[in-house]
């Protein structure tokens, strides 16, 4: 899609998309189509108990995934009773960076969580805790990273999504799309908190906990912004949906977060 932005088309861009789904199983077909591995497509067995445990505790990344997909419509429908097509046209490059950082968080989040699980499982509670503090200081730095090339340098960055020649009132599309990613930078400061929280509680297999993370920043927050915002601090008001849902979201996993790690202190949970 990235590649769509610059300039080769929407073509180019679905093509790209398609082959980085390509690339990565051409990775893992080795991998589980040999005999001795230890997940082999070829020794495997299906258990569907097994299966309905997974999809239940994967049910959180998809309501994340399809939050995510409701979300950017009810932009898109906001962004064009405020500005018409340079409101969605802007809205659509602040959110190829944000989509940029948050599979970043969400690549090490969810690479973290068998680390998680097996310390989990295996009575670890303290490793548990140090993996996660881990964590949540290297997103927390990838974070400020993010945040100050987006708030300084979106004036260098965002022209890079648009060519002048074909896109109608590029100005006005620019002014808008820099005031937003003035506002949206800040979100680059919780939201690899609150993903790797999320992650955090999938890999003990709370769903319901990893859920209620997910639709909050995702979903419920969202709508509530994208309908009072801009009634109350007019349309710029638009932009403060992501930082704010991210930050009530925050709050919400710090108290999450720190009742479970209290549950180990006390060693109420066993493995």
């Amino acid at each position: 899609m990235f590649i769509g932005c610059l300039g080769w088309g929407v073509e180019s861009s679905g093509i790209a998309s398609g082959v980085s789904f390509l690339l990565a199983t051409l990775v893992m077909l080795p991998l589980i189509l040999r005999k001795e591995s230890p997940v082999s497509l070829r020794e495997g067995r299906i258990s569907f108990r097994l299966l309905g445990r997974m999809v239940y505790n994967g049910s959180s990344e998809g309501l994340s995934e399809l939050s995510a997909g409701i979300a950017v419509l009810l932009f898109n429908w906001a962004m064009m009773k405020l500005w018409g097509t340079a409101g969605v046209a802007a809205f659509t490059s602040v959110n190829y960076l944000l989509y940029l950082g948050v599979q970043l968080f969400v690549g090490l989040s969810d690479g973290i969580i068998p680390i998680f699980s097996f310390n989990y499982g295996t009575g670890r509670f303290s490793r548990v805790r140090e993996t996660l503090y881990m964590g949540l200081k290297t997103n927390g730095v990838l974070g400020l990273t993010f945040f100050c090339i987006v708030f300084f340098g979106a004036r260098s960055i965002i022209p890079l999504f648009f060519d002048a020649n074909l896109t109608e009132n590029v100005d006005d599309v620019l002014e808008i799309a820099y005031i937003g990613a003035g506002f949206c930078a800040f979100a680059f400061l919780m939201n690899g908190l609150n993903i790797l929280s999320s992650s955090f509680f999938t890999s003990m297999g709370d769903a319901a906990t990893s859920a209620i993370i997910s639709l909050l920043r995702g979903l419920i927050m969202t709508t509530v912004g994208i309908v009072l915002y801009p009634v109350l601090f007019g349309h710029h008001g638009i932009w403060l949906v992501i930082p704010v849902a991210e930050l009530v979201t925050l709050a919400c996993c710090f108290f999450l977060v720190k009742k479970r790690l209290s549950l180990f202190e006390t060693s109420k949970i066993t493995a």
